[in-house]
């Protein structure tokens, strides 16, 4: 027939494929990638579809979501590495949409800790060992893609020194399993002076290669009043 090839009864000029009975039409399926406008995630693009389990991934971060127009505010989106059905499994992360697309990955030591009765320095120490929200190679794939990373790391400290070096009483290690001993985020100055006053430094950590991190050491806090109290942010990158 030479207005419906395939004889599905949907003539050719609003037929998906009119080489193929099974396909769906345009006014149902507008960008004709097979999902139905009414459960496709976005009907104008016909590389943003539903995976097998009805997931909508609109990007591969937030910042990919928000340079394409599609950002719809702040809050959870569902982000896919290499697209649907393929690959990596998609996975949830927060967007900041507001500040131009930051991926924001949690972990289950945000909240403040408190740290008493270590003295051991490098390579001792109390440790604090992260859970991220998302698997630890989708991080580090983002992380290798982004041109901005930083998570905060703060040591508020009564009598417990930080002293970065090859003895340092306070450090990080991140997910290749890299001690970082050399320097502190924001410097190391007030905790140095190793009173019993409460002081604090801290700051973000920005250089991708000592990220994400994946665990927190701290000692100096063994002698009679010393302690400290540890804040670790989550990993942000765009």
């Amino acid at each position: 027939m030479a207005d419906d090839a395939d004889c599905d009864g949907i003539l050719t000029a609003a037929d998906c494929n009119d080489g193929d009975a099974t396909s769906t039409a345009v006014a149902d399926d507008a960008d004709c990638d097979g999902a139905p406008t009414t459960s496709d995630c976005l009907d104008t693009d016909a590389t943003i579809y539903p995976d097998a389990n009805g997931v909508c991934a609109l990007g591969a971060s937030c910042v990919a979501i928000f340079n394409a127009g599609l950002a719809t505010g702040d809050g959870n989106y569902d982000l896919d590495l290499d697209g649907p059905n393929t690959g990596t499994d998609p996975f949830t992360a927060e967007c900041d949409m507001t500040n131009g697309g930051w991926t924001i990955f949690h972990h289950d030591s945000e909240a403040q800790y408190n740290v008493q009765g270590i003295e051991t320095g490098y390579p001792g120490g109390h440790q604090k060992i992260l859970t991220y929200t998302a698997p630890e190679s989708v991080i580090t794939t983002l992380l290798a893609q982004a041109t901005d990373a930083q998570q905060y790391l703060y040591k508020d400290c009564y009598g417990s020194g930080i002293w970065p070096g090859a003895g340092s009483y306070s450090w990080w290690e991140d997910v290749a399993g890299d001690h970082i001993t050399s320097y502190w985020p924001g410097g190391a100055s007030n905790c140095a002076n190793n009173d019993y006053t409460w002081r604090a430094d801290g700051g973000y950590i920005t250089d991708a290669a000592d990220l994400p991190i994946k665990k927190v050491y701290t000692g100096d806090t063994g002698d009679s009043g010393e302690q400290a109290n540890i804040t670790i942010g989550p990993m942000m990158m765009k």
